[in-house]
């Protein structure tokens, strides 16, 4: 079930895993573009949004499926630690194993879901991913080509783009179309370890220095 991402508030938040549509009274699976983004850690049901509205296309259904950080700005020293090292754990958890960081991130499985509904129409995909977004992102489309049959798997690369922003992975298939987007120095690359680059792999670099989307939001508007 997709959710109106302008019904989110701090009565009403998102939950790990849930996806919701900046025109979600207009949703249906008849569409045929998708523009989706997966947050990273130590983020919120607004921040997570806010990128969504950044990376907006007009004509394409705009979807975040949310990957849950218990980090808030209002909580004490201690408890945000505490946030930090679950987020910590869970990416750690997903570089190890496709399997075991869905089973840490229903963010995972929901992505799997929407991508194996979008089969049906042939859609046409753009997948936004930042820091630990692009490891849930990876688990998924490495449990999907695991999974589907041949034929739905020509037509799942076929029709997806995928944008990386900040990524600590280095791993995806080599027959996806990735746009890798860096800045000058970003600390979670160093972690990334084999770096797979292949004719569908594109690097970019970005001025600015840092992690933090709004980094690579600036560097964006310089090249467009």
């Amino acid at each position: 079930m997709f959710i109106n991402c302008n019904d989110i508030s701090v009565n009403n938040k998102l939950s790990d895993g849930d996806i919701c549509s900046l025109n979600c009274n207009e949703f249906n699976y008849s569409n045929n573009k998708y523009n989706v983004f997966i947050n990273g850690m130590i983020s919120n049901n607004e921040r997570a949004i806010n990128i969504l509205e950044e990376l907006k296309i007009n004509d394409a259904q705009n979807i975040l499926i949310y990957n849950e950080s218990s980090f808030d700005n209002n909580k004490s020293f201690l408890n945000n630690t505490k946030s930090v090292l679950a987020d910590l754990y869970h990416a750690i958890v997903g570089k190890v194993s496709n399997l075991l960081g869905k089973n840490v991130e229903k963010s995972v499985q929901s992505t799997i879901n929407f991508l194996k509904d979008t089969l049906k129409t042939n859609s046409k995909i753009i997948l936004n991913a930042h820091s630990q977004g692009a490891i849930i992102l990876k688990n998924a489309l490495s449990i999907l080509k695991e999974t589907l049959n041949e034929d739905e798997w020509d037509m799942l690369k076929t029709n997806t783009q995928i944008n990386l922003y900040g990524s600590p992975c280095g791993t995806f298939s080599d027959d996806l179309k990735i746009i890798e987007y860096k800045t000058k120095f970003d600390f979670v690359n160093l972690f990334k370890g084999f770096n797979t680059k292949n004719n569908n792999y594109n690097l970019k670099i970005l001025n600015g220095y840092g992690h933090s989307f709004d980094t690579y939001n600036e560097g964006l508007k310089e090249i467009k």
